[in-house]
């Protein structure tokens, strides 16, 4: 029983810790940004919406799992930034819909419009 407490008490202490040095809101942005010569199919966005912002900290207290967000299959690095993998307007749409969205409509919460969390103003280029 001890054990078990104190493996508890450890995994804990292991996600504030790990929520404590995480920014909490983050912007997602810079779908574009990592498009290169090679990617010759991906169409850049068109940058009509406002950036997508999220809150660390809601998503931690609501208890997800940061990599049911920063996935492992396909990312052994646990990559950060969606956008070095999920290129351009292709990208940018498979992770809102298929992961945001998803699970906001899954879970019945969170924002269910585009324009509830595309709220960023960003400079244009």
């Amino acid at each position: 029983m001890k054990l078990f407490i104190t493996f508890a008490i450890l995994a804990f202490l292991s996600v504030v810790v790990s929520a404590a040095g995480m920014p909490d809101t983050v912007v997602v942005k810079k779908s574009n940004d990592f498009i290169t010569d090679a990617d010759k199919n991906i169409k850049p966005t068109a940058n009509k919406m406002a950036a997508a912002s999220m809150s660390h900290k809601k998503h931690a207290a609501a208890n997800l799992k940061c990599d049911q967000c920063h996935h492992v299959k396909g990312n052994p690095e646990k990559q950060p930034v969606c956008a070095k993998c999920h290129k351009g307007e292709t990208g940018a749409k498979t992770v809102m819909n298929n992961s945001c969205m998803k699970c906001h409509k899954e879970t019945k919460k969170g924002p269910m419009k585009c324009k509830e969390c595309h709220t960023v103003a960003l400079a244009k280029k």
